[in-house]
C-alpha cells in the first residue's frame, strides 16, 4: 500500500470557524490541522517514473506547507471496500498519460 499526503483539507476561514467552535467546549485546544491522504493499493511496485506520474495526478488545491502534526491524530476514512468515485477515472488517466 502506497500512502501519499495530499493538500490541506481546510481553508483558513473554515479552520478558524471550527477552532472557535471546538474552543467553546475545550479551551485547551491550541490548533487543528487536516489534510487529504491518498491510499493506493498496488498490484506491483511502481517505477520512479510511474510514481512521479501518480504524484503529479494527485497534486491539486493549495500547496501544503511542510507540516509535521503533533498531538493527537484522528484518521477519517471510508469503510473498508469503498472505492472512491473517481478512482476508475484516475486509473484511466494514468494509463493514458503513461502506459504501464
Amino acid at each position: 500500500m502506497l500512502i501519499l499526503r495530499g493538500a490541506p483539507a481546510l481553508s483558513a476561514f473554515r479552520k478558524s470557524r471550527i477552532l472557535t467552535t471546538l474552543r467553546a467546549e475545550a479551551p485547551h485546544i491550541h490548533d487543528i490541522y487536516a489534510e487529504y491522504v491518498h491510499f493506493v493499493d498496488l498490484v506491483a511496485s511502481l517505477s520512479e517514473a510511474d510514481h512521479g506520474t501518480l504524484e503529479a495526478l494527485l497534486q491539486y488545491g493549495p500547496s501544503a506547507l511542510p507540516c509535521d502534526p503533533t498531538g493527537q491524530s484522528l484518521l477519517v476514512v471510508p469503510r473498508p471496500g469503498t472505492l472512491s468515485p473517481w478512482s476508475p477515472w484516475l486509473r484511466l488517466i494514468s494509463t493514458s498519460a503513461n502506459p504501464m
